[in-house]
């Protein structure tokens, strides 16, 4: 190829790609369709998408209100602006999820709500205002923002759902460390697991209008110390403080109607269900109450301290994953009213040596003794064995015996599931 051909060829190069960059910028950045209403109008994007737009307020003379679902979705949009006076009112449902190169977004003043997964997987968000006309905070609405390191709250937000500003359960990368709720908050509802996986927050205020506190809530909040229940709660999901494994205490008012905290720990009013044990504790011996009936689920899952619990008479009830990875326990008494042991109820007790089952038992769930690599004494009384859930034993020491009351060795043996430890299993009178 002689000079002047190579010229043209990078000549023709230059052309086309300044053709493809005219073309590029002269294409409109948002389409724009009309409501319901007839009198305003919906926006979203025009890919491929510039990567700043500015979102008008007006359009053919109409306001422009909302953003349509999924309007901005994993685009390359890295700066988005509002005009001001801009009349939007809603940012709907995945409007910019998955817009990687998001940064900072300050919303407009009229908006009242802020759909489902509305900001989700923005992993550059660092930075969002939220106006205070916002009422709603929708499903996973900031969710895996991971570079979210505070979020101010207004004090008109009533709901805050499912899983809104939860981390990724498996990088633990989210930054967020602050959250800003005045005490005058109209906040109501704390939806399921909506801060879950937020690893670095250390502490947060419920505010004293809020009524729910959904199930997994706060779960994994690994640097959360304490946290106060105001007296305005009727409702906790099930392992809402769970995992959080700096968690000193949790205070509930005096004046709540259904919660009542002892010695840190969560109860229900009646003091007969024990929902939270705190698993920051230093302590190395638990005794609980003696008016509890039952244990929640992972309730004392993952505590680093404790090595010996001991469980009232009156007890009936042990729930899935109670005493999961409580890494230290060596002992554990069970007394004689238990009547249900749930699945995984002390899996991975490494240190757990030996266990006595009292007769009261008649279900043990799945996986409850699972991975407890040292257990190797297992003393069942009842004369009829207990249901068993699948993979009870699995995983424990070597020389695991199970001891039986003598008169009952064949039926054991031969019973579903024991049968599968049948070597194991042995007489004692």
């Amino acid at each position: 190829m002689t000079k002047n051909g190579l010229i043209k060829i990078i000549l023709i190069c230059i052309l086309i790609v300044a053709l493809g960059l005219l073309i590029y910028h002269s294409l409109p950045a948002l389409s724009f369709e009309l409501n319901e209403d007839g009198q305003s109008f919906s926006v979203s994007a025009v890919l491929p998408l510039k990567r700043s737009v500015v979102i008008p307020a007006f359009y053919k003379g109409l306001p422009v209100t909302r953003l349509k679902e999924h309007a901005f979705d994993s685009s390359d949009l890295k700066k988005v602006t509002f005009e001001e006076a801009s009349p939007i009112e809603s940012i709907a449902d995945s409007a910019f999820a998955n817009c990687t190169g998001l940064k900072a977004v300050t919303l407009p003043a009229n908006v009242s709500y802020i759909g489902d997964y509305a900001f989700s997987n923005c992993g550059k968000l660092s930075s969002i205002t939220i106006p205070d006309s916002v009422t709603y905070i929708g499903d996973y609405a900031f969710s895996n923002c991971n570079k979210l390191a505070s979020i101010a709250i207004p004090d008109s937000v009533i709901s805050i759902g499912d899983y809104a500003f939860a981390g990724n359960n498996h990088i633990f990368s989210l930054m967020l460390k602050e959250v800003e709720i005045s005490q005058d908050s109209k906040l109501q509802s704390i939806g399921v697991g909506a801060f879950s996986y937020c690893i670095n927050l250390e502490s947060i205020r419920i505010p004293s209008n809020v009524q729910n506190i959904g199930s997994y809530a706060f779960t994994y909040c690994t640097s959360l110390k304490t946290i106060t229940i105001p007296a305005s709660v009727q409702s906790i999901g099930n392992s809402a403080f769970s995992r959080c494994y700096k968690l000193l205490s949790i205070i509930v008012a005096a004046e709540n109607n259904n919660y009542l905290s002892i010695d840190g720990a969560l109860f229900n009013k009646q003091g007969t269900r024990l929902l939270q044990y705190p698993i920051g504790a230093i302590d190395t011996k638990y005794t609980l109450p003696p008016t509890v009936a039952s244990i929640a689920s992972g309730s004392f899952a993952g505590c680093a301290n404790l090595q010996s619990i001991t469980i009232p008479f009156g007890t009936i009830d042990i729930g899935s994953y109670a005493f999961s990875e409580c890494r230290k326990l060596t002992k554990i008494i069970i007394p004689d009213s238990m009547l249900n042991i749930e699945k995984m109820a002390f899996s991975y007790c490494a240190k757990l040596k030996s266990i006595v089952i009292p007769d009261s038992v008649v279900n043990i769930g799945d996986y409850a003794f699972y991975y407890c690599t040292d257990l190797a004494k297992v003393t069942v009384k009842s004369p009829a064995p207990p249901k068993l859930g699948e993979n009870i034993f699995d995983t424990t020491a070597d020389n695991l015996k199970i001891y039986v009351p003598r008169d009952s060795l064949s039926e054991y043996k031969e019973a579903d599931k024991w049968k599968e430890y049948g070597q194991r299993i042995y007489a004692y009178d």
